[in-house]
């Protein structure tokens, strides 16, 4: 229900840009904390609930860093607010009930309804979409030619490429769960909606997770038959001919895209740029002062990397209990990966991406991670 609100508010913030869908969620998430410890007393049941509520409150404590500096404690309030906010959704995950998948259906379906709306927004670039785009991606212009190459469906490029990728995951969960019955039109919206991005990190991910899911579901687990494998096979041939035939520059282009990899590495001349100019390397200067949302109070920003970003903004300590969060979860998680395959990738499709995205300040992905370790953590308690 929560994922439809948010998708609603998109939707009417492209008629009225004054409406802010991120100040939605975030009042959306803290009623849902509100309710969890009014319900809920008990937090800690273990030790990794201990260093997530640790790791929260030192992201708090790190606002005294902006009383030496000086800078905007907006700056704080909008990071806060949309990466560590969703930090709450671990424990939403680690106490829902082990079978209980409404979280991950209810996404999938926000998901493709939103992309589907993209793609005929995508088709028409009416004059609101445009400059609705203009507005929530920095595209510079509400002129077609800006918008013509990349689908952005209502979220903005990085978001989008990363929320199909975990839509592609989430389709397979469905098409696993039925036994091949279902799921198989959410799992082509999400694949087209990846690859219209050209986003690198996307078309990387999403390639390697549909080839380990083919591995894991045909081969080593024989959760489906192998004439789903045919059919699916099937399809590509016929796409790729049919995109040929019709538009043969695509293919090239998609090629150019994935082979381009030495280009993402450009980036390292603004993290090490960023991280020389920090002051403490232990504790870091203050969450958000490095980040997108104190752009126009600093020069001194390190984009596109979270791990650097994370690094200057809350130090060795605080990159080391994220990093302590994230390993512990995938160590238990690989200790079953038929049962938590579902979960494992959407933690590594997000972690990977953070490489040379900001992936893990986009408050509709975040929740998406933490849900999703929290979910791993109740798996192996049971």
């Amino acid at each position: 229900q929560c994922s439809s609100l948010v998708d609603l508010v998109y939707f009417i913030t492209m008629f009225k840009p004054g409406i802010r869908p991120g100040l939605l969620s975030s009042a959306i998430i803290c009623f849902l904390v509100i309710d969890y410890i009014r319900k809920r007393k008990v937090f800690i049941k273990s030790w990794i609930d201990a260093v997530v509520v640790l790791y929260i409150i030192y992201n708090i404590f790190s606002i005294l860093w902006y009383f030496v500096s000086g800078a905007s404690m907006l700056i704080f309030v909008r990071e806060f607010s949309n990466s560590m906010l969703p930090a709450f959704f671990y424990f939403f995950g680690v106490r829902d009930d082990f079978s209980n998948k409404r979280f991950y259906s209810n996404t999938l379906r926000a998901l493709v309804f939103s992309f589907f709306v993209g793609f005929v927004l995508f088709i028409q670039l009416p004059y609101f979409y445009r400059f609705y785009l203009s507005t929530i991606d920095g595209i510079g212009g509400t002129d077609p030619v800006l918008l013509e190459v990349f689908y952005r469906s209502i979220f903005g490029l990085t978001i989008t490429s990363s929320l199909s990728g975990i839509g592609i995951l989430l389709s397979y969960d469905k098409i696993y769960s039925n036994k091949g019955k279902k799921g198989k039109i959410e799992l082509i919206i999400c694949i087209v909606a990846l690859v219209l991005t050209f986003r690198r990190s996307g078309l990387y991910v999403g390639i390697v997770s549909i080839l380990i899911l083919n591995y894991l579901s045909f081969m080593k687990y024989n959760l489906l038959k192998y004439r789903y494998l045919f059919l699916e096979v099937l399809a590509v041939i016929v796409a790729i001919l049919l995109l040929n035939r019709s538009y043969p520059d695509f293919l090239p282009i998609i090629i150019d895209r994935i082979s381009m990899l030495e280009d993402a590495f450009q980036r390292q001349e603004s993290w090490k740029s960023g991280i020389k100019n920090m002051n403490n390397h232990l504790f870091g200067d203050g969450l958000g002062i490095y980040g997108h949302k104190a752009v126009n109070e600093s020069v001194n920003i390190i984009p596109d990397g979270n791990y650097f970003r994370m690094y200057a903004e809350i130090g060795i300590f605080g990159l080391l209990l994220f990093l302590s969060i994230i390993f512990s979860s995938l160590s238990k998680g690989f200790k079953n990966i038929r049962r938590n395959y579902l979960e494992l990738g959407i933690i590594l499709t997000i972690s990977i991406q953070a490489i040379g995205s900001d992936v893990f300040s986009f408050m509709l992905i975040s929740p998406l991670l933490w849900y999703s370790v929290g979910r791993l953590q109740q798996h192996y308690n049971r």
